[in-house]
């Protein structure tokens, strides 16, 4: 492996926005699971979008040219 790469989506979700949804509390899925926000991708950004970021990520940290190289 020569570099990293990772890509978070800009879209912040806490826990009380999950907790409008399933009947449970912030303090309740801190304690057990240490969890207080998490991201999620909006409606228009794909998978495809997200592993773009963090190909093009790992290509710069690797410090490696994008470009195909020959066989």
């Amino acid at each position: 492996m020569l570099g990293l790469g990772a890509h978070r989506p800009d879209v912040m979700v806490d826990n009380e926005q999950i907790c409008q949804w399933i009947d449970s509390s912030d303090e309740w899925i801190r304690k057990r699971t240490g969890i207080v926000t998490r991201h999620r991708a909006p409606a228009e950004v794909s998978v495809v979008d997200m592993a773009e970021g963090a190909a093009r990520d790992a290509i710069q940290d690797a410090g490696i040219s994008p470009r195909r190289s020959a066989p």
